[in-house]
């Protein structure tokens, strides 16, 4: 299987004016696993953490990013296991200062980067670069059809590192996360 899920941590809005921005109500329902097609759930730094089934739902397009970023900043996270691509993006005051892509599609060693990245981007890259040269050298049996892709971690570490949450984990060295079921609309 695989994940196929993008995260998105918004920090420096408060909870209820966040759900009334991206047209989310609580429904009321916990989860310890965020399987819900929305949920969402407090991390430390006074951030809040929506965690989404698809891939590219709207709220991780760029336009809506950008809106929603306005008086507070956004950071993200695309995991994309079944065509290995990933992404982690960062927004603030209606404007994406930063990004890094990588889709296995355009090579191994894709990696598209925009703007000013934060520390510690350069050590991940550097550490998983090496990693790949060392898995591209190593002899494979020849019934063996792909080796690993260390690319496609550097933007998921990175996000990991600057948030301290990881879509692959229960547990955090700030605790266990308690997701809330959230749903787009109104309540009737």
């Amino acid at each position: 299987m695989g994940f196929s899920i993008p995260w998105i941590a918004i920090r420096g809005l408060e909870k209820h004016k966040l759900l009334e921005r991206f047209g989310l109500y609580d429904t009321g329902e916990t989860e310890e696993y965020p399987e819900s097609s929305i949920c969402g759930t407090s991390i430390p730094d006074n951030t809040y953490l929506l965690c989404l089934r698809d891939c590219f739902h709207r709220f991780v397009t760029p336009e809506f990013l950008s809106a929603a970023s306005k008086g507070c900043s956004i950071l993200g996270c695309q995991v994309e296991e079944h065509i290995m691509a990933s992404a982690a993006f960062y927004y603030r005051d209606g404007k994406r200062l930063w990004n890094v892509v990588h889709e296995s599609d355009s090579g191994v060693d894709h990696l598209d980067t925009e703007g000013d990245i934060p520390d510690p981007f350069n050590e991940i890259r550097k550490a998983a670069v090496e990693n790949q040269r060392k898995e591209d050298l190593r002899e494979r049996d020849p019934n063996e059809i792909l080796g690993v892709d260390y690319i496609f971690d550097i933007p998921v570490r990175l996000a990991t590192a600057l948030t301290g949450y990881s879509h692959d984990r229960l547990e955090f060295s700030w605790g266990k996360p308690n997701y809330s079921k959230l749903e787009e609309g109104r309540l009737s």
